[in-house]
């Protein structure tokens, strides 16, 4: 049975026959790789019959007929780009047996990067971009020099770093012991570093602390280096503005949005002009500084009102926060109750970081808290193991003045807040089946002790006979369920 000479192996025979002999009429020495490494031959440049000491390596390829294009794949261009000696690509047309080469210089790797950063699965190159024979002993004299092979390489992590951090110029420096230290000299430190490893209490281990893109160009393309060295800008300042009231903001690009970062944490992300106009998002990132302790940051958020509109650099981005932007003017809300609690109660918020909004519990008590502290919380009926048909025979006591104790955790600690209230006990068959409170009124507060749960959402506590009762009410935050959970305080009924 016969076998087809595939493409593969008629340029490894052509090799044998025409790479070989062209190189010596070049004064050059071809050796053909026994095994597959990537690139089919190695050259040494000969000077007078005498090895000189420079070499490089080649990869052939056949040239497509039908449009005289020499095609790469992406792991040809990443073997290229990775290569510690210079790199030269051989194209050969098999129908004329015409050789044409090119070393791998700037403009070649600017055509590698764009196609790896696209993730092409192959790249094409003209035949007619490749170079005549007549200057390639030149050329080899030229591209062999190892400080060319070395700048090489800076230049190729500087063009992929420049996609993920524009503006970026690297360089790199070898001591006398050896060690290489890399140089970037950036517009903006946090598209080379983490935000958060800057402005964030979060501490990062060293290998993160890079942004991923940028470890990863490194780690694959520059892996070797001793020392990195990073100058420029880490951010700009800014301002926002509720009307006249304003805050100090950092400003700093990141990946391709701008973000501007209050001192306590909120962070505004806005994406660049698209069909005129930008999309913005919000987050509550970690900070070194707790909420209290950013006096400015406080003062802004205290002002926030339904009609405020919400302005950056004088520039107005949102007219009516609370009707256009829900989302964003609850959060200012949030942390307008949190700053009021801490001035007009005494549970300790001298730990509490903005960033403690992200979580559900603590932005439910939040919330419960400043609505009971406020008055626009007073009752609070409830039944148990009731079925719907029997709700109409439920029979009501007396009225009776009492104490409702009400606990929940705020940063690790328990607080108990202590209202005077009215109730009715709610009966059916004369068993107690639930409590019908009403006339709710904040008189104090006091700390209980510390908690392993950070946040804890409130809970009413009626009778040691019942679990502790979940402030089941519909405000904005999250659902709620029972909760099985024995406090050993005072109750609103006795035993």
């Amino acid at each position: 049975m016969s076998k087809t000479n595939c493409k593969a192996q008629k340029i490894g025979d052509l090799g044998e026959a025409l790479i070989i002999p062209w190189a010596l009429k070049h004064n050059t020495k071809a050796s053909k790789y026994t095994y597959d490494v990537g690139f089919d031959f190695s050259f040494q440049v000969l000077e007078e019959n005498e090895f000189n000491g420079k070499v490089f390596v080649a990869q052939c390829k056949a040239v497509e007929q039908s449009t005289k294009y020499v095609r790469l794949d992406e792991d040809d261009l990443s073997l290229h780009l990775l290569s510690n000696v210079s790199v030269c690509l051989l194209g050969v047309d098999t129908v004329t047996e015409t050789i044409k080469y090119r070393f791998v210089d700037n403009e070649l790797i600017n055509k590698y990067c764009d196609a790896i950063m696209a993730k092409q699965k192959s790249l094409s190159i003209p035949f007619s971009e490749l170079h005549e024979d007549t200057s390639f002993y030149t050329d080899c004299l030229k591209y062999c020099k190892p400080a060319l092979a070395e700048s090489k390489r800076i230049y190729t992590i500087d063009k992929l770093i420049s996609t993920f951090a524009p503006g970026t110029v690297v360089k790199s420096e070898t001591n006398s012991d050896g060690l290489v230290s890399l140089k970037f000299t950036t517009p903006a430190v946090t598209n080379i570093i983490q935000p958060i490893s800057i402005f964030g209490k979060q501490k990062l281990s060293p290998e993160y602390i890079l942004n991923e893109d940028i470890r990863e160009i490194l780690k694959t393309y520059y892996p070797d280096y001793n020392c990195l060295k990073i100058s420029g800008r880490v951010c700009f300042e800014s301002k926002f503005s509720f009307g006249n009231k304003e805050v100090q903001t950092v400003c700093y690009p990141y990946k391709d949005h701008l973000h501007y970062k209050m001192k306590s944490g909120f962070t505004l992300i806005v994406s660049k002009c698209e069909q005129g106009c930008h999309h913005f998002s919000f987050d509550l990132e970690d900070s070194k500084y707790p909420l209290l302790t950013c006096i400015e940051d406080c003062d802004f958020i205290s002002s926030y009102n339904e009609k405020s509109l919400f302005a950056i650099e004088d520039c107005t981005y949102i007219k009516n926060v609370h009707d256009e932007y829900a989302e964003l003017g609850y959060c200012f809300e949030l942390a307008a109750d949190v700053i009021a609690l801490a001035q007009n109660t005494s549970i300790d918020f001298s730990k509490f970081f903005l960033s403690d909004l992200n979580n559900n519990d603590c932005r439910f008590t939040i919330r419960f808290l400043s609505l009971l502290k406020a008055g626009k919380i007073t009752s609070f009926p409830f039944v148990q193991d009731v079925p719907d048909d029997e709700l109409s025979v439920l029979k009501y006591g007396c009225e009776t003045n009492g104490i409702l104790p009400i606990v929940f955790t705020i940063n690790g600690f328990r607080y108990i807040v202590e209202c005077e209230c009215k109730f009715q006990k709610i009966f059916i068959e004369d068993r107690i089946c639930g409590l019908d409170i009403k006339n709710i009124v904040w008189k104090g507060e006091r700390f209980e002790k510390e908690n392993e749960i950070k946040f804890e959402e409130p809970k009413l506590c009626i009778t040691k006979q019942l679990p502790a009762v979940p402030a089941n009410l519909s405000i904005t935050g999250r659902p709620l369920a029972w909760n099985t959970i024995e406090i050993e305080l005072q109750y609103l009924l006795p035993d």
